[in-house]
């Protein structure tokens, strides 16, 4: 499986009141994080797939003759 290293960063305050403070800003931080990765590969993925299926000729379910259009086949029988 190929990898990709991603670097994060965000900004805490300097003083905390309590270690617990400190690890709800952590957590939150995180989660935010967490959504922001999750819907930007999820966007990567979406995109080389639409990239991929422009490029790639789409075969006919019945004779498995590829064509190099998308548009819809005709029905002829």
């Amino acid at each position: 499986m190929e990898t990709k290293e991603i670097t994060v960063t965000f900004k805490l305050p300097k003083d905390f009141q309590s270690l617990h403070e400190l690890e709800m800003t952590i957590h939150t931080e995180g989660q935010r994080i967490k959504q922001q990765l999750l819907e930007n590969e999820l966007q990567a993925i979406i995109s080389e797939q639409k990239r991929k299926a422009s490029v790639e000729p789409i075969a006919c379910p019945h004779c498995l003759k590829k064509t190099a259009f998308s548009g819809e086949a005709s029905q002829d029988n």
